[in-house]
């Protein structure tokens, strides 16, 4: 489930790290030095980011998704990592301890593009055939609206 990860500098004096598998998104945390890299593979790379030097060091990888994560986001306080992918999943990570606390498998019945956390309360989502959802994540990923006004893809 880990994927494997390294750093080490280069010959710049910049610190290179790589996640052995291509990002799919990059999101920085709201409160920490800490960067969150969605991957191809479905894992989701919690990095840390110092910026006093520069350095760069994996905390966490958590295999969240069966296909690729597409996108991410944090909650205003950083402590949830909401997640979306291709299997048609939202995912939540609780970043303090980086276990996945919960998943909806079935919130799309085809891949989902994008994810979009607003005031804690609601998170709404885009698919492949231009649905727009809300869910509740206070309610359990409770969904509360669904949109199909677009004719094609939300990204």
């Amino acid at each position: 489930m880990a994927t494997s990860s390294s750093s080490s500098a280069s010959s710049s004096g910049t610190e290179k790290f790589d996640v052995k598998t291509t990002p799919f998104h990059l999101e920085i945390h709201p409160g920490q030095e800490t960067l969150a890299i969605a991957t191809v593979d479905g894992n989701v790379s919690l990095i840390s980011a110092a910026k006093s030097d520069y350095t760069l060091g994996l905390k966490a990888s958590i295999k969240l998704h069966t296909d690729s994560c597409r996108m991410l986001c944090f909650d205003p306080k950083g402590d949830k990592l909401f997640t979306c992918g291709a299997d048609c999943a939202i995912g939540v990570c609780d970043t303090r301890t980086a276990k996945a606390i919960g998943c909806n498998k079935t919130a799309h019945s085809v891949p989902i593009n994008c994810i979009k956390e607003y005031d804690g309360k609601i998170l709404v989502t885009g698919d492949d055939d231009g649905f727009v959802r809300g869910w509740d994540p206070r309610a359990g990923m409770k969904r509360t609206f669904s949109l199909e006004e677009h004719g094609d893809f939300v990204s």
